[in-house]
């Protein structure tokens, strides 16, 4: 057989090793270890032939599982995406911003992020991480403000925008931008 059979079809290495490993344990049609329990000098030794033998039994079907897996990506038509696209937010205010983008796994490690009135920030990485919360702080002459966060429970959502949703008193808002 060619390598490439084998790994198009992970059951053909499944018959090829796991098979003749379970039909050792027979002869005859008569179980063998049955045979070998009955007979108390071999009895030890064929423990440790069982054990090893089921030890391979199980390793061949975790190879065979495991190749089906990479077969099944790796001529899959269409990749499966490895990751969301990276947050966005700009600044639509004339102040200063600062805040926090937290994920929603304890895995995915929270961004910090700064920037200048009428600019963007983008994250460096964001993984299959989802947003689950954003805040904002606006630097105002009447001192730092506090904007109404962006919650989720989790989004894939990549953009958003600060905006100023009131004169008097200055208030803010994180929304999701279109």
């Amino acid at each position: 057989m060619k390598d490439e059979e084998v790994i198009i079809n992970p059951l053909f290495f499944l018959s090829r090793i796991c098979m003749p490993a379970m039909a050792a344990t027979q002869k005859n049609g008569v179980n063998r270890r049955a045979t070998v329990l009955r007979d108390p000098q071999r009895k030890l030794k064929g423990e440790k032939t069982m054990k090893r033998i089921e030890k391979l039994g199980l390793l061949a079907v975790l190879i065979a599982f495991s190749m089906l897996l990479v077969a099944g990506t790796a001529f899959s038509e269409k990749p499966a995406p490895t990751a969301y696209p990276k947050v966005n937010i700009k600044n639509s205010t004339p102040y200063s911003v600062q805040g926090k983008v937290s994920y929603n796994s304890g895995l995915c490690k929270d961004d910090n992020y700064g920037m200048g009135p009428w600019k963007e920030w983008t994250a460096n990485s964001r993984g299959a991480c989802l947003v689950k919360q954003i805040t904002a702080s606006i630097s105002t002459p009447q001192g730092a403000k506090a904007a109404k966060a962006y919650t989720s429970s989790g989004t894939s959502y990549s953009q958003f925008v600060i905006v100023q949703t009131k004169e008097n008193p200055l208030e803010f808002q994180v929304i999701r931008r279109n």
